[in-house]
C-alpha cells in the first residue's frame, strides 16, 4: 500500500463516518531531508456552537509517511527482506506495519473574547468526568492481531493553555485532549497464494466513528467549564 492508496482510503472512512463533506483542505509536507510525508487536517465542529463560554471545537488529525514506508511498499515483501538480509538468510515471517494517527479534541476561545480562568477547585472533577466520558471512547487494542505491539493506542490528560492580561489577569486560551490510534497496513507479497492482508477501511471507518463520538462527548463536557468556578 502506497501514500497514494492510503490516502484514498483515509478520505473515503472520514467521509462515510460524517466528520468532512467535499471538497476539503489538509495540509501535506515533504521533509526532503528525511524524505518523510506529513499530513495533518483541522475539522471544525459541524454544529454551530454559541454558548456563554464561546468555545470553539475542532478535531485535528496528523500523522507522517515514512521514508521507511515508501521504501516497502515501493517493492514486495520478499524483494524488501531479500535487500535487507540476503536470499539465504532472509526471513520467511514478518509483521504487519503500522502507521500512528495522533487525533486531538480542541476547544478555544475566539481571540476577541476572553473567560476568566475558572476556580482550582473545577479542573479536578472536570478532567475526572472527560476520563470517564470522553477518552474511554478513543482508544481501542486489537485482540486479533498476532503479536500487538505493547501500545498501539493511547489517551492523554485534558491540556489547558492559558493567556493573560496586561495587568495579569490569567484567561482560559483552550483545552485539548490528545490521543493516538496505531492502524494496520497490509503488506504486498510477490506470492499469489499467500493470504492477502486485509486493507485498513475498516479500522479507520471504525476509528472515525468513535472519534466522532468522542467529539460530541466532549462538547458536552465544555458545559461543565463555568465562569466562577461551579463544575
Amino acid at each position: 500500500m502506497d501514500y497514494a492508496s492510503f490516502r484514498q482510503f483515509w478520505d473515503d472512512a472520514l467521509r462515510s463516518a460524517g466528520l468532512v463533506s467535499f471538497p476539503f483542505d489538509a495540509q501535506e509536507t515533504l521533509d526532503p531531508e528525511a524524505q518523510s510525508r506529513f499530513y495533518r487536517i483541522v475539522i471544525p465542529d459541524n454544529i454551530a456552537r454559541v454558548d456563554e463560554n464561546g468555545f470553539f471545537v475542532t478535531t485535528t488529525f496528523k500523522w507522517v509517511w515514512e521514508a521507511l514506508h515508501a521504501a516497502r511498499f515501493r517493492t514486495t515483501e520478499e524483494d524488501m527482506l531479500t535487500e535487507l538480509f540476503g536470499r539465504k538468510r532472509r526471513p520467511k515471517r514478518t509483521e504487519r506495519p503500522w502507521l500512528r494517527v495522533d487525533v486531538q479534541l480542541n476547544a478555544s476561545i475566539p481571540m476577541d473574547r476572553h473567560l476568566p480562568l475558572p476556580e482550582t477547585s473545577v479542573w479536578p472533577s472536570w478532567a475526572a468526568s472527560v476520563r470517564d466520558s470522553v477518552a474511554p471512547l478513543l482508544p481501542t487494542r486489537f485482540e486479533d492481531a498476532p503479536h500487538p505491539p505493547p501500545i498501539v493506542s493511547w489517551c492523554g490528560e485534558p491540556e489547558i493553555k492559558l493567556s493573560s492580561s496586561p495587568a495579569g489577569q490569567l484567561y482560559l486560551h483552550s483545552v485539548n485532549l490528545p490521543a493516538f490510534q496505531l492502524i494496520r497496513l497490509p503488506r504486498h507479497w510477490d506470492d499469489p497464494d499467500r493470504r492477502p492482508d486485509p486493507s485498513p477501511d475498516r479500522e479507520l471507518l471504525d476509528f472515525f466513528r468513535r472519534v466522532k463520538h468522542a467529539r460530541a462527548a466532549w462538547r458536552e463536557s465544555l458545559d461543565r467549564i463555568n465562569v466562577g468556578g461551579s463544575a
